[in-house]
C-alpha cells in the first residue's frame, strides 16, 4: 500500500451491492466520475457542459491546476472510494502542473488498494468523454452530475431528469415531500431575447427586485451547486444590501446560461426559502432501489465553513438504529418522489426538524453523497476497532505528501483509525517550489473528544489552518 502496511478497510457494503438489489443488471453499470466545476472548462478534453450548467458564486478559486485536482482526481477518488468491484472511469487532467507531477494515476490506485479485492473498482483514467469505450451492448453510465459530451452514452438514469431532480428548483417542484416554505424566482427571458444586453439588465433587476422584497430573515439558494457554494443565508436589510453586489453579475450568468438545449431545464430561477434557526440539522444517507425500495444506511451531522459551505461531516455509530426509526418516514417519501421520476441509485437529505417536531427536507442530493463513506465504514471504524466517533473532511489541503503523512500519523493509520478517501499532489508557488496535497480523510475516535484531539493533529499540517 505505500510505505506502511495499514489494515485492509473492509466496507459493510458497496455501491455495486447495493445497485444489484432488485437488479439482475448490475454488471452492466460503469460509474463516471467528474466534479462539474462553475469556473470554466478544467481540460482540453471535457468542455464544460452548456445543456447542464451548474453555478458556484461562493466557490473558491486558487488555480486551474488545484480546480483539476479536486474535481477530476481527489473528489472522484473520494466518491468512487464506495463503488465496489464495478468499472470506475476517472479523467486525466492536463495542467503544466501535472507534466511535474505525473503520478495521480499511481496515487488513486494507492488510494483503492486499501480496500480488498473484491471491493476496489476497476480503475481506468481517459482523455475525455470521447475516449470512454463500453464493452457490451447494455452498458450504462452511473454519474455525479449529467454532461453535454457524455449524452452519446446510455445512463442507467436519464440525464435530464437526473439534472432536473438535482436541482434546487426540481426538489421545490416535488410536493410530496415536505420543506420550508418556498418562493421560486424565475427568469421569464425566453433563450431567443438573451442576445439583447439590454432586456438580460432588465430582467437582472426585475428578479432582484423581487428578492429584495422578500420577508427576512430567508435563505437564497441557486438552483445547481456543489457543497453549499450557492447558498446565502440573510439575516437582516444590512446583509441582503451586501448580498445583492454579489447577486447582481451571478444571477446575470444563471440567465446566460439558458440554452435552446435547455429551456425547460431547472437552471433559471433563484430559490428563496424561510430561514428556520435549528440546532437539529442532520445529513441522512439511503439508496433507492431499481424497483422503488429504500434502504437507510446512516445520518450524521454536517461540517459547515464560516462561509456556510458544506466542508465535511461527522457521525455517531452508536447513535445510527435511533436514526434509522427517526428518519424512516421523510426517507420513505423522498425515496418514493424520487422514484416516480425515474431515479434509482445513492442519496443523501439534509433535514431539520421544526420546534413542534416536524421534519423538514432542506436539499436532496440524488447521487452518491461526499459523505456516503461514513456509514458503510461502520463495521471497520465500530464493530471491529471500538471507534464510535467518526468525520469525513473533503477537500483538505495537506502541506505534506502521502509518505510523509504516513510517517506523521503512523500509529493511527496502523491503528485503523485514518482511511484514506482520495489522495492526490501538486505542486505551485515560484517555479513550483511548494508542494502541497489534496486529501479527503476519514477519521475517528473512540469519543468525541478522541475524535476531536486527532481533528486538531491533522488540522496542524492543514495548509490555512
Amino acid at each position: 500500500m505505500g510505505s506502511i502496511s495499514a489494515p485492509v478497510i473492509t466496507l459493510d457494503y458497496t455501491l455495486r451491492d447495493l445497485y444489484a438489489i432488485d437488479n439482475e443488471n448490475v454488471d452492466d453499470l460503469v460509474f463516471v466520475y467528474a466534479i462539474p466545476s462553475p469556473h470554466g472548462p478544467l481540460t482540453e478534453a471535457l468542455p464544460q457542459s452548456k445543456t447542464f450548467p451548474i453555478q458556484g458564486p461562493l466557490a473558491p478559486f486558487v488555480s486551474l491546476d488545484v480546480a483539476a485536482r479536486s474535481c477530476l482526481l481527489v473528489g472522484p477518488e473520494s466518491y468512487g472510494f464506495v463503488t465496489g468491484g464495478s468499472p470506475l472511469i476517472l479523467f486525466d487532467i492536463d495542467t503544466p502542473q501535472a507534466k511535474s507531477c505525473p503520478s495521480y494515476h499511481d496515487a488513486a490506485a494507492r488510494v483503492f488498494n486499501a480496500l480488498p479485492p473484491a471491493q476496489r473498482p476497476q480503475l481506468t483514467f481517459v482523455r475525455g468523454p470521447a475516449d470512454i469505450v463500453l464493452h457490451g451492448d447494455n452498458k450504462q453510465l452511473v454519474v455525479l452530475h449529467p454532461m453535454d459530451d457524455l449524452l452519446h452514452l446510455p445512463h442507467a438514469v436519464d440525464p435530464y431528469q437526473h439534472y432536473n431532480l438535482q436541482s434546487k428548483l426540481g426538489l421545490a417542484m416535488l410536493e410530496s415531500i415536505p420543506m420550508p416554505q418556498t418562493t421560486i424566482v424565475k427568469t421569464e427571458l425566453p433563450p431567443s431575447r438573451l442576445g439583447n444586453p439590454d432586456l438580460v439588465r432588465q430582467e437582472v433587476d426585475r428578479m432582484l427586485d423581487v428578492i429584495q422584497q422578500h420577508e427576512l430573515p430567508c435563505v437564497l439558494k441557486f438552483p445547481q451547486a456543489f457543497a453549499g457554494q450557492g447558498v446565502f443565508i440573510v439575516q437582516d436589510k444590512v446583509e441582503l444590501e451586501k448580498i445583492v453586489k454579489v447577486l447582481r453579475p451571478e444571477i446575470e450568468k444563471l440567465i446566460l446560461q439558458l440554452t435552446e438545449s435547455n429551456p425547460s431545464l431547472a437552471t433559471n430561477a433563484i430559490i428563496m426559502q424561510e430561514y428556520i434557526p435549528t440546532d437539529t440539522g442532520e445529513a441522512v444517507n439511503f439508496f433507492v432501489t431499481k424497483s422503488g425500495r429504500s434502504i437507510f444506511l446512516g445520518a450524521g451531522r454536517q461540517q459547515m465553513s464560516e462561509k456556510h459551505q458544506w466542508c465535511g461531516n461527522r457521525i455517531s455509530y452508536a447513535d445510527q438504529n435511533e436514526a434509522r426509526q427517526k428518519f424512516a418516514s421523510i426517507v420513505e417519501t423522498v425515496a418514493r418522489a424520487l422514484h416516480e421520476h425515474g431515479y434509482f441509485g445513492p442519496c443523501g437529505i439534509d433535514v431539520i426538524q421544526t420546534q413542534d417536531g416536524q421534519q423538514l427536507v432542506l436539499d436532496v442530493n440524488p447521487r452518491v453523497t461526499a459523505s456516503y463513506q461514513l456509514p458503510l465504514l461502520k463495521r471497520h471504524f465500530y464493530d471491529r476497532l471500538g471507534f464510535g466517533e467518526a468525520v469525513i473532511y473533503f477537500p483538505l489541503g495537506l502541506r505534506c505528501n502521502r509518505d510523509k503523512f504516513e510517517e506523521l500519523f503512523a500509529d493511527e493509520i496502523l491503528s485503523g483509525r485514518i482511511v484514506v478517501c482520495g489522495w492526490c499532489e501538486s505542486r505551485g508557488g515560484p517555479l513550483g517550489m511548494f508542494r502541497f496535497s489534496l486529501v479527503s480523510l476519514a477519521l475517528a475516535g473512540r469519543t468525541e473528544e478522541d475524535l476531536d484531539e486527532l481533528i486538531s493533529h491533522v488540522n496542524e499540517y492543514k495548509i490555512n489552518k
